[in-house]
């Protein structure tokens, strides 16, 4: 099987020319298993090469106790060869190549948000603004279990029908607007916990409506959820708007697993003229209150596990 194992608890590495630490795996093994825990260290690499190079391999790293000097820890992956040949950080799968970002700053965040790619948090952030993931960028954040506090309309918006986020990872965000809102993009919630505090803000808000503003001619957003927890203190946890108008409105949403607490006079998942498909098993909602939002003389149905609701109220589970 060549499944290798690993565990640093801390140590100096030093490689002058070349990467510090290298792990892979065989891109063509059907479940490739090598492991590597890194409790601990300081990881200099030289040559402007990687701190850290995980390629087809599962790594646990403790970033409060691991110094990687250059800030560069690089994720290879070749799906290509094998669906199952991704790099594992953290719990967090990284299907594609590239550079994973650290952040301890707003600014730090920004700046992946800004150009797309991978990032992992390594100390709790606050924003005094929304950071917006637009222009066809992709962006993975892995809470690492830090906290994001956002005193904002949201802490994310998802602005682009060819953009894309991708979070999860244990940790928390909380926000006294939206924790995320996405008017057209593809949003992707892995786990983690969402809080929103102010009034009239959800969890997750996705709005088709809102999305033609921001140049999507058709607004259709995506949202899969596969695991985490949200909480709305003085609204609806997880509502999903269309456009009315909109001769065909697709936003659409998949609800895997996770937990969906409202406000007791709100609603824990509440859909407009939107798609969803929610696994009964996996998905919790703390309240029973699943809300409708239909335009019928339009027509446009609430659709929820494939059953089209034309009038507005709650159902029955």
């Amino acid at each position: 099987d060549s499944d290798w194992h690993l565990t640093i608890n801390d140590g100096t590495f030093i490689s002058e020319k070349f990467t510090s630490i290298s792990l892979q795996n065989n891109y063509y093994q059907l479940n490739p298993e090598g492991s590597a825990t890194l409790n601990g260290g300081t990881f200099t690499s030289g040559g402007g090469w990687y701190d850290l190079y995980v390629g087809c391999a599962k790594a646990t790293v403790d970033f409060d106790n691991c110094t990687f000097t250059n800030g560069r820890v690089y994720a290879k992956a070749e799906p290509s060869l094998n669906p199952a040949a991704s790099a594992y950080i953290n719990g967090i799968e990284y299907s594609a190549d590239g550079l994973v970002a650290l952040a301890s700053t707003a600014d730090n965040l920004a700046s992946v948000i800004n150009n797309g790619g991978y990032v992992v948090l390594t100390a709790d952030i606050e924003l005094s603004v929304a950071l917006n993931v637009a222009n066809s960028k992709n962006v993975n954040i892995n809470l690492n279990g830090k906290t994001i506090t956002a005193n904002t309309s949201s802490a994310f918006n998802v602005l682009n029908k060819d953009a894309s986020l991708t979070i999860g990872g244990e940790g928390i965000v909380i926000a006294s607007g939206h924790a995320i809102a996405n008017y057209g993009g593809t949003l992707t919630v892995n786990g983690g916990t969402y809080k929103t505090n102010g009034e009239q803000t959800a969890t997750i808000y996705c709005d088709g409506a809102v999305g033609s503003t921001y140049g999507n001619v058709d607004s259709d957003w995506h949202l899969t959820i596969n695991g985490g927890t949200f909480i709305s203190e003085k609204f609806t946890s997880i509502s999903l708007q269309n456009n009315y108008y909109q001769l065909n409105p697709e936003g659409s949403a998949t609800l895997n697993a996770g937990t969906f607490t409202a406000n007791e006079n709100w609603y824990d998942l509440h859909v407009g003229c939107a798609k969803v498909t929610y696994n009964e098993e996996n998905c919790t909602f703390t309240n029973g209150r699943i809300h409708t939002q239909a335009e019928p003389t339009l027509p446009c149905p609430a659709v929820i596990n494939g059953v089209e609701y034309l009038t507005n109220g709650l159902i029955n589970q």
